[in-house]
C-alpha cells in the first residue's frame, strides 16, 4: 500500500448515508485514491456500527497487549476524528494501517 496524496485536494462529498465498510483495508483504498472529508469518514463509520460490525483480531490477539497507534474499536476511530484539535489525516492513514498489520479488521458481530 502506497501512501496517500494529500496535496491533491480532491474532495469526496456526496450522500452517503447508507455506505457502510466491511473491511479496514477499504477505508485505506480511499485514502489512497483522494482526500475524503472528515464528515465522509465519519458518516461511514457510524453506518458501519450500526450495522452489526466492530473491529476484531483476525489473529486473537489480547487487547491489553495493543500496539501504540492501533484502533482497537470503531468507537475509538470515531472518537479519534471527533476530535478536531488532534485529527489529522496523514496520522489516520498510519494508524489504520498499524491496527490492519497488527491482525485486526472489521467484523459483523450482529
Amino acid at each position: 500500500m502506497g501512501s496517500p496524496e494529500f496535496s491533491n485536494n480532491i474532495y469526496l462529498n456526496y450522500d452517503n448515508k447508507n455506505d457502510v465498510w466491511t473491511d479496514l483495508d477499504q477505508i485505506v483504498h480511499v485514502l489512497d485514491v483522494i482526500t475524503p472529508k472528515r464528515e465522509y469518514i465519519l458518516n461511514n463509520l457510524i453506518n458501519t456500527k450500526k450495522n452489526g460490525y466492530e473491529i476484531n483480531s483476525t489473529y486473537l490477539a489480547e487487547l491489553t497487549n495493543v500496539k501504540q497507534g492501533e484502533f482497537t474499536s470503531i468507537d475509538g476511530i470515531i472518537n479519534y476524528i471527533n476530535d478536531v484539535n488532534s485529527f489529522d489525516i496523514h496520522d489516520f492513514y498510519v494508524k489504520l494501517l498499524v491496527t490492519i498489520n497488527s491482525g485486526y479488521n472489521l467484523i459483523k458481530i450482529n
